[in-house]
């Protein structure tokens, strides 16, 4: 059935077919009535329908971070009883102390010098230490020398590298007890790398160079450079 209007004080209501009601003014009953409706609408208030609200929610987040910060890896060396420890790049390299024979060989005589490789007081990291060149100036008296290497503690290269340390209870890095490799090649298998602990633990090595006992007479008075290179990798 069609919907009907009721009028009351002044406004007149109107029933829908949905069942909601809605209010309009009458306009015969002055303005005061329809500023009242005029509120009343204003202030949601829809006969026939419930009022809705909003409720508000606490909340809270926590945020988390973290520090970061590279590794110190380096290694440095002593040379001789007469030189601290200091680091040795290309350009600087560390002068050995061999022995005084060193500047007066002869065919077949030998002179020897030792140094300890350690990882510097800044270093936070472990890591390891191998000889990984050797070469010479190419002079003609560095095809005529020869060296061998081994490999102890530093206490023991220190006491005995220029005495009696090559024998057979040494661990040789090149050459061995009766052996010589030319000045300018590694052994044909990769000398083993030693390890190093940081805070300044070492790893000591013992050198001997020899002329070889028939180096012409040619070589009289002649000079040579050698250089042996040690490389050191963080663990």
């Amino acid at each position: 059935m069609p919907p009907r209007a009721l009028r009351s004080r002044g406004f007149v209501v109107r029933r829908q077919q949905d069942g909601f009601a809605s209010v309009i003014a009458d306009g015969s009953h002055g303005s005061a009535r329809s500023r009242l409706v005029r509120a009343i609408l204003a202030s949601g208030v829809v006969l026939g329908c419930g009022a809705t609200t909003t409720l508000a929610a606490w909340n809270d987040s926590e945020i988390v971070q973290g520090n970061f910060a590279a590794s110190v890896f380096a290694i440095e060396s002593r040379v001789g009883e007469h030189w601290g420890y200091q680091e040795h790049p290309p350009e600087a390299a560390g002068t050995l102390f061999f022995t005084q024979s060193a500047t007066e060989l002869s065919p077949g005589a030998t002179t020897r010098a030792w140094l300890i490789v350690r990882t510097t007081s800044a270093t936070t990291v472990g890591g390891s230490v191998r000889l990984s060149s050797v070469f010479s100036d190419s002079s003609d008296l560095a095809s005529a020398l020869q060296y061998r290497m081994l490999q102890a503690s530093p206490d023991r290269v220190r006491s005995r590298c220029l005495w009696d340390a090559f024998d057979d209870s040494g661990t040789y890095v090149a050459g061995g007890s009766s052996s010589y490799l030319p000045v300018d090649r590694l052994p044909n298998t990769t000398p083993e790398a030693q390890l190093l602990p940081a805070g300044g633990t070492g790893v000591g090595y013992c050198l001997e160079v020899r002329m070889r006992s028939d180096a012409p007479n040619s070589l009289q008075g002649r000079s040579a450079k050698l250089t042996w290179q040690f490389t050191g990798t963080s663990l």
